[in-house]
């Protein structure tokens, strides 16, 4: 032990403790750790409350004491790290002040270490044995089920992305035909044939057939979803010859979106049909 070292009092007990879940220091600690009396110390604080509160709360507290003439009781106060560094500031700057700013410091940084560390299990103990070992399998059976949950969601995200893929390629085409697609263009969009689609759209109640004429009419409620819409056209009556217009079925790009859904359904997971076809 050098001069330097000599010349700081030993300190009784832990310098820095936790107190409330804070590293902190007493003024006990502080004035036995730079000689000086702890009445004088702790009206410095009380002096300079402000400055100490800058950062944060200074906590008060009555504890007894041991004297030559009995207990007796005294006010300390808790100071965080940042509290201490700045007490030391005010007082006169020698060689034992300098020793314990180091010491203080140190200490401060090792609690900061060893609360930061792992705890490393008595495994001598079978308790704390078998307690490390079930905390240990629960970690890797909580790391294997966060794994699978991302794997699964990104299967249904690919699954997805997979069935909207028609859909996708056939906007640009809706943009260009006044937004809506017929039966036949929708069809080739999907990756379908007409008469499946035509199929589909009747199963699940989207249009129906026109009664007494040729042709499909969509149900009010595909139309007010935004599924499908219609569109009059005219045509030339091969019998007469005459001009006539005829309601058509036309998919919007919602509906295509949908149907997709739909159609990749039909070949996806069990039970998946049920939940997109509401």
């Amino acid at each position: 032990m050098n001069a330097l070292q000599q010349a700081v009092p030993q300190q009784q007990g832990g310098l820095v403790v936790v107190q409330l879940g804070e590293l902190v220091t007493t003024t006990v600690s502080v004035a036995a750790g730079t000689a000086n009396s702890h009445e004088a110390v702790i009206k410095l604080v009380r002096t300079h409350l402000a400055d100490f509160e800058e950062f944060g709360g200074v906590r008060f507290e009555i504890e007894p004491f041991a004297t030559a003439g009995g207990q007796q009781k005294r006010e300390i106060a808790f100071l965080n790290e940042d509290q201490a560094t700045l007490l030391i500031t005010y007082m006169r700057n020698n060689v034992i002040v300098r020793r314990f700013k180091i010491a203080l410091v140190r200490e401060f940084g090792d609690m900061r270490r060893r609360l930061a560390a792992p705890a490393i299990p008595n495994f001598e103990d079978p308790i704390a044995a078998g307690e490390a070992w079930i905390a240990a399998k629960k970690e890797a059976r909580d790391h294997a089920a966060r794994a699978n949950l991302e794997a699964t969601q990104r299967q249904q995200l690919e699954h997805q992305v997979h069935e909207l893929a028609p859909a996708a390629a056939g906007f640009e085409r809706i943009a260009g035909t006044g937004g809506t697609l017929c039966i036949t263009d929708a069809a080739k969009d999907l990756q379908t044939g007409r008469n499946k689609l035509i199929d589909l759209l009747l199963r699940n109640k989207w249009m129906y057939i026109r009664p007494g004429k040729r042709g499909y009419l969509a149900y009010q409620k595909t139309i007010e979803a935004g599924y499908l819409t219609h569109k009059q056209s005219e045509y030339e009556d091969p019998r007469s010859g005459e001009q006539k217009t005829a309601d058509q079925v036309r998919i919007t790009k919602r509906g295509l979106a949908k149907l997709a859904l739909l159609l990749g359904a039909e070949t996806g997971p069990p039970g998946l049909r049920t939940s997109l076809t509401t």
